[in-house]
Parts: structure tokens; C-alpha cells; sequence
């Protein structure tokens, strides 16, 4: 390349970036956006209480015994919040899940079953307050005798 060309393009890099980099007063580089919100409702918590279980009889002849217990749900500001508790449960043998082969495990609502879609239990009915279930794990596996169970429901409120 020839001198001059190259003195051309040097002198039009120099134009370029000296008028990029120079702004006048008035120039206005920045802006805010700004916008509010309504609180509507205040927050929803649900608190739960620990369970004892209580066994089932032990007959001869059965090859599961049944436990029951009763899971508590406190749920503060459930009005037009949250409707719906999902409920999960979880039987652990030390820091182990229990096979579903191996324990039975039915969640109910007064005397009423909670419908069940693969492992979590759905009540509808959700309400303010003390929310009670009752909850029976059947064991079915013998192997499983002498062993102390662990058994966990999670239960999580939600608007359907």
C-alpha cells in the first residue's frame, strides 16, 4: 500500500473515533423506567407438626401390619391465595427410600381417600388453618421387621 493511502485511512479512523467519543450538553445518554405494584394478598405459610405413628395389630396369618398417624398442616392465609395441598410422602429405612413394593402408603382427609396421581396425594379442599391427615403405611416386606422407619410427608399449597 502506497504512504498516502495509509495516511487516509488513519486520518479517517481518527475522524471516526474522535466524533464517537464527544457528546454535547444536552445530550441525554441514559434513561429510567419506572412502574408500580399493588400488593394484593400477603403471604401464604404452612407450617407442619410431627407425626406419631400408632401400630396396627399384628395378626397371625397377615402379612402386613399397618401403622397410622395424623400429619398437620397449619396453613395461614389461605383465602383466595391457595386451594390445593399436594402431598408427598416418603418412607426412608435410615438414609434409604423404601421400595413402593415394599410399604403401602394411603393419605386421607376426615374419612375421605385424597386422590392419588403417581406419588403425591392432591387435596382440593384446602383451607385456613389446622389442615389434618391421616396417614397409613402398610409395610408388606417381613424383611423389613426390627427396622425403624422414617416416614416424611411434604406437603406444598398452591392455587388450581
Amino acid at each position: 500500500m502506497k504512504k498516502s493511502t495509509l495516511l487516509s485511512l488513519a486520518t479517517a479512523g481518527a475522524i471516526v473515533l474522535t466524533s464517537a467519543g464527544t457528546y454535547a450538553v444536552w445530550d441525554t445518554l441514559s434513561g429510567t423506567s419506572t412502574g408500580q405494584i399493588t400488593v394484593a394478598n400477603s403471604s401464604v405459610t404452612v407450617a407442619a407438626t410431627n407425626m406419631t405413628f400408632v401400630e396396627g395389630t399384628d395378626t397371625i396369618g397377615e402379612d402386613s401390619i399397618a401403622y397410622t398417624g395424623t400429619a398437620k398442616f397449619e396453613v395461614t392465609d389461605a383465602g383466595n391465595n391457595v386451594n390445593t395441598m399436594t402431598l408427598v410422602p416418603t418412607v426412608k429405612n435410615g438414609d434409604n427410600i423404601v421400595d413402593a413394593a415394599d410399604v403401602d402408603v394411603t393419605i386421607k382427609k376426615g374419612e375421605e381417600a385424597l386422590t392419588k396421581t403417581d406419588a403425591n396425594y392432591t387435596d382440593t379442599t384446602l383451607t385456613s388453618g389446622d389442615n389434618e391427615y391421616t396417614v397409613e403405611v402398610t409395610v408388606k416386606n417381613k424383611a423389613l421387621a426390627g427396622n425403624t422407619l422414617d416416614v416424611e410427608v411434604t406437603g406444598t399449597a398452591s392455587h388450581s
